[in-house]
């Protein structure tokens, strides 16, 4: 189960990070303040409980990756 596991998890880190830096690249109404907004959706879907193993690892894979996504695109515009 780990394995899979962690396949799933890379998975929606991935498609998550290929499609924030989709919108950001092609999409020019898209912010950072808008990945912001989506970062805390994420935040207070994890506040809510009884989750399956499988939706929590989905969270916090997303959570992730957005967080990621978000430190570097500040970087690249020099914000800190």
């Amino acid at each position: 189960m780990k394995e899979l596991e962690e396949i799933k998890y890379k998975k929606v880190y991935d498609s998550t990070v290929d499609n924030i830096e989709y919108r950001k690249n092609n999409d020019p109404d898209f912010t950072i303040e808008q990945l912001e907004q989506l970062l805390e959706k994420e935040y207070m879907q994890e506040a809510t409980g009884n989750k399956s193993v499988m939706d929590q690892l989905t969270l916090d894979a997303t959570i992730a990756a957005l967080q990621a996504c978000l430190v570097n695109w500040k970087e690249e515009k020099g914000l800190h």
